[in-house]
């Protein structure tokens, strides 16, 4: 078994609308979603990028929450406790950890700020990385306040940080955990928007991308742009309205 705790290792997408955003992403991404049923006889939606399962397409129901989201799966070393340091540190426990047979443990937890992300621990250990355009590249949360973001995930799960500063005098964080980088995290561009964990698909033409986001239904919220020695990126939402963004990286 294979452990990389603090990595970002599944993404579900919480939607109102399972089979549309199914054709949706299956055309954007490139992405295999076929439904498999789990053991307790329930079905689950699950996303492939090739061979390699990488998350899930889920219904939305009033639990979950009133938008449509993706939500981010964090590896960790003890779900039990890593929730209660949430607690600790002024977040909020969602879901109480709980486990599903064969595929392992998870709680549901929001940080101070607002942002939700859920805490797992597999039962055989980390899913397995795809790679190349399908796969996943990146997740920035957008924060109401990056200090103190900084400070709570720093403590809660012992990331250090790196900076960059960006070109409209902001700073951008990157979390690492020892020379690894696991995350990024910036204060929000817009005031209005929750904060949230974002999720980065690579791709091999971010313009095509964009264009291929609005054929299918879906909506550009951020167009196209560069980032030096990083890719071009855009932020996008489905024909749902989950956001995600999608980039093609310099190297």
């Amino acid at each position: 078994m294979t452990y990389q705790h603090g990595r970002f290792t599944w993404f579900e997408c919480y939607t109102n609308d399972v089979e549309r955003v199914r054709v949706f992403y299956s055309e954007l991404f490139g992405w295999n979603i076929d439904p498999m049923q789990r053991s307790d006889g329930s079905i689950y939606q699950l996303i492939k990028s090739g061979q390699t399962g990488i998350g899930g397409l889920m219904s939305l129901t009033p639990d979950h929450a009133t938008q449509p989201f993706w939500l981010s799966y964090l590896s960790v070393a003890n779900v039990d406790e890593i929730a209660r340091r949430v607690v600790s540190e002024g977040g909020t426990c969602v879901q109480e950890g709980f486990d599903i047979p064969g595929v392992g443990r998870i709680a549901v937890v929001q940080d101070p700020q607002g942002a939700i992300l859920a805490l797992f621990k597999g039962e055989i250990g980390d899913p397995e990385e795809a790679e190349g355009p399908g796969s996943w590249w990146w997740n920035e949360l957008w924060t109401t306040s990056d200090q103190d973001a900084l400070r709570f995930y720093r403590a809660v799960f012992g990331y250090s940080q790196d900076s960059m500063e960006m070109g409209d005098e902001s700073t951008y964080y990157i979390l690492m955990q020892g020379d690894l980088p696991r995350g990024g995290l910036m204060q929000s561009p817009d005031d209005l928007l929750p904060p949230n964990w974002l999720p980065y698909v690579r791709v091999e033409d971010c313009d095509r991308t964009a264009e291929g986001a609005t054929t299918l239904g879906g909506k550009v919220l951020s167009p196209p742009s560069d980032t030096p020695n990083v890719g071009r990126a855009t932020v996008l939402s489905d024909p749902s309205g989950a956001t995600i963004a999608a980039i093609a990286p310099t190297n």
